[in-house]
């Protein structure tokens, strides 16, 4: 204060960035209120006074598989393949043997379960497997049928017969067919027919 005794003045004197107690002692000049505390820095919530880190960091998050820090904060790597979600939470899209109803059996691969391919004498994907072979059911054999790994056999033609075992052709010759009589004979005697 300065003055005569009888009259006083006041110098007020203007307050410096470090009487205000802002964050990191960072003010900004404004014509209108004169100096105040700046807003908070990048990534940070609060009045200019108080100011927190709003960023989330890795060893604060829970990530599926890698997690990756930046200026922003931590970020989770993506899902892996094969895998879907948001880097937190994946979860696998593979089909797995568990998951498969094959016809044979299963093989695991980094891809997931693959179904063995169809046996010698089917068709199929592997989980549908169809049997192509023909059975003596559906066969119409001269003879006897066989079931084989490979399906029905009709048995060969009987002695005399000439054919595939479903089509048997009679190859004997008979008298009828050449156009004469037969003749028996007996001991005694002798007839025509």
């Amino acid at each position: 204060m300065d003055g005569n005794g009888t009259y006083c003045s006041v110098h007020l004197q203007e307050p410096e960035c470090d009487d205000l107690g802002c964050y990191n002692s960072t003010c900004i000049e404004n014509d209108e209120e004169g100096l105040s505390c700046a807003p908070c820095p990048k990534f940070f919530l609060g009045d200019g006074i108080t100011c927190e880190d709003s960023r989330i960091f890795c060893d604060e998050m829970s990530c599926f598989g890698e997690c990756v820090e930046s200026q922003s904060g931590g970020r989770c790597a993506p899902c892996p393949d094969f895998f879907s979600g948001n880097g937190t939470f994946c979860v696998d899209t593979r089909a797995h043997c568990a998951d498969l109803s094959c016809f044979g059996n299963c093989t695991e691969t980094p891809n997931g379960g693959v179904c063995d391919p169809c046996p010698q004498f089917f068709v199929g994907n592997g989980t549908i497997c169809e049997d192509e072979r023909i059975h003596c059911e559906e066969m119409n054999c001269f003879g006897e049928c066989e079931e084989t790994l490979a399906g029905a056999v009709c048995e060969e033609c009987p002695e005399f017969f000439e054919g595939d075992g479903v089509n048997c052709e009679d190859q004997r010759v008979f008298c009828d067919d050449l156009g004469i009589g037969l003749i028996f004979y007996n001991k005694k005697n002798s007839f025509e027919t």
